[in-house]
């Protein structure tokens, strides 16, 4: 009973610890009627996740403008490299596309 007593206390000890490296997010996200429940908590946690990234790099002293804006590049260049593959793999004319855009708005 002793040990048991002694591990809880040096658990509590060792929580109370860590818990004061935590930081927390906090996610904002405007959902429409027609979003699902899941798709709203996705959104959610993923804004939660950008505000904790954030707040550490403000921490450490760098600028998170600039690395978000990196991130983002680096993620549209990612999407283009995909987008051209599946355009190439599907045969897909975006001069033809136009054209039915036009056709369809008169």
């Amino acid at each position: 009973m002793k040990k048991i007593s002694i591990l809880l206390i040096a658990l509590g000890v060792l929580s109370s610890a860590f818990a004061k490296d935590f930081t927390r997010g906090r996610g904002k996200f405007k959902a429409s009627d027609d979003d699902s429940y899941e798709f709203i908590k996705k959104q959610l946690v993923h804004e939660g996740f950008k505000d904790i990234i954030t707040k550490e790099l403000t921490a450490l002293g760098l600028s998170p403008d600039l690395f978000w804006q990196k991130y983002n590049e680096s993620l549209n260049s990612s999407f283009a490299a995909i987008e051209n593959d599946l355009k190439i793999k599907y045969k897909i004319d975006e001069n033809i596309e136009a054209k039915d855009r036009g056709l369809k708005n008169k």
